[in-house]
């Protein structure tokens, strides 16, 4: 099939992929079978069991999940899963020493595929819970759609919440590097399995945290409304008064508007360039990011500077929402672990709270500031407010001020040896055990 044909594909909403995730148990593999996995599943209240049939090497069928009919397929893989590097990776994907271990002399995983139906986060969590079941005790969660590994403890946490996880345990992103090449390839790994395009920025020299916060941003943008078409403008955030915009091109197009020539006319090689696209898993279908200022099309770095002094990203309602229902529902641990060491000197606690703009016309219409928490009560927090408003005259930064705990949106605990969200409070309650 032509690349066209197949980029038409995908933006016809006909290229979804299977979300293939599996998990490594610390039971041994033989103490699995298809008969026990089936009753497990259908004992979950969290979704029903349209059908589910046993077949001679799998289980398969479909389960609905919040108004989505999802079609699964599980396998018990009875083979050693070769996790490469699995020490250097420890640190990386906050892996556990007891964890490491184990997945190195474990005899076999469960697999489980799963086709997302229309909410990708929801259908990702629903997967999740779907693990969970088929056991409790499970060392390591592989995801091979996003080509990366979690920690069992991560896992056995999330599925026991009503709320999805932040999109970006969804799909990963790597920023490769080479000396010999010049900038930083940034691109993901799992959205086929939300039937988008990976998303990609080239030839990133500078302010590369920010740019790295701006592609995020922007798949969540697409996680929710769906991949525009090819050069449809992507509005990501405000600098003063300026948007800050790009669009997107296919690879193929993006490294030819993007390649330049030396002397005697040779291309100058860059990381992503067609060479680097020759192992099979970073050929396929993919949108490059591009700057696009005053009807212009430009490379991702023009909005270098302007990134570097911290601009406004764009967050749509949704992920708003659900960054809000999931600080709220996990409340109870930073209130617990605040009353345990609010007197501690190395240790803080901060609360994001949405406040409604001077001219807002809605409730949604909100800003979202940090405070540093003085004291917790029953409805309502007392905080310094750490950041300066944009929109709203009557706040000042160092000010303090009585705020809601039902508007809060997202919060942080920072310890002498780590920092807590509520995406990764989990990891606190590791370490007390």
């Amino acid at each position: 099939m032509r690349d066209s044909n197949i980029y038409k594909k995908i933006l016809d909403g006909q290229g979804k992929l299977p979300s293939n995730m599996g998990i490594i148990p610390y039971e041994d593999i033989d103490e699995f079978t298809y008969e026990g996995i089936k009753e497990s599943l259908e004992h979950n209240g969290d979704f029903n069991i349209v059908n589910m049939e046993v077949k001679e090497n799998l289980l398969e069928g479909n389960i609905r999940y919040i108004n989505q009919n999802l079609r699964v397929k599980i396998i018990i893989n009875k083979s050693k899963f070769d996790v490469v590097d699995i020490e250097e990776k420890k640190d990386y994907y906050e892996l556990s020493d007891q964890e490491v271990e184990h997945a190195k002399v474990a005899n076999g995983y469960v697999e489980c595929r799963v086709y997302f139906g229309r909410n990708s986060l929801e259908s990702y969590l629903a997967q999740l819970k779907i693990l969970n079941t088929i056991t409790k005790n499970v060392a390591i969660l592989i995801d091979m759609s996003a080509f990366k590994l979690l920690s069992g403890n991560w896992l056995s946490f999330v599925a026991k919440s009503k709320v999805p996880p932040s999109a970006e345990y969804l799909y990963s992103v790597h920023l490769v590097s080479d000396d010999n090449k010049k900038g930083i390839w940034m691109h993901t790994h799992g959205l086929y399995r939300c039937g988008l395009l990976e998303v990609e920025m080239l030839k990133i020299t500078e302010s590369v945290e920010g740019q790295y916060n701006y592609l995020n941003a922007i798949v969540n943008k697409l996680l929710i409304e769906g991949m525009p078409r090819q050069e449809a403008p992507i509005y990501a955030g405000r600098s003063q008064n300026r948007d800050i915009v790009y669009i997107w091109l296919p690879w193929q197009k993006a490294i030819k508007r993007l390649s330049k020539k030396g002397l005697f006319g040779a291309k100058i090689k860059f990381l992503g360039d067609k060479d680097d696209r020759k192992d099979g898993a970073h050929n396929g279908p993919s949108a490059v990011l591009l700057a696009y200022d005053n009807k212009k099309i430009k490379d991702a770095d023009y909005y270098a500077e302007i990134i570097a002094d911290n601009p406004i990203i764009y967050i749509n309602s949704e992920e708003t929402d659900r960054m809000s229902a999931v600080a709220e529902e996990r409340f109870h641990h930073f209130k617990q672990i605040f009353n345990d060491y609010k007197n501690e000197n190395k240790w803080e606690f901060v609360i994001k709270v949405g406040c409604l703009i001077d001219s807002a016309k809605k409730k949604e219409d909100r800003e979202h500031l940090w405070f540093k928490v003085n004291e917790i009560k029953e409805r309502d927090f007392l905080g310094e407010l750490i950041n300066e408003p944009y929109g709203i005259d009557s706040m000042k930064k160092n000010c303090i001020y009585n705020m809601m705990i039902s508007n809060i949106s997202d919060w942080r605990i920072y310890s002498p040896k780590e920092s807590y969200s509520p995406d990764s409070i989990y990891k606190y309650f590791e370490l007390d055990k």
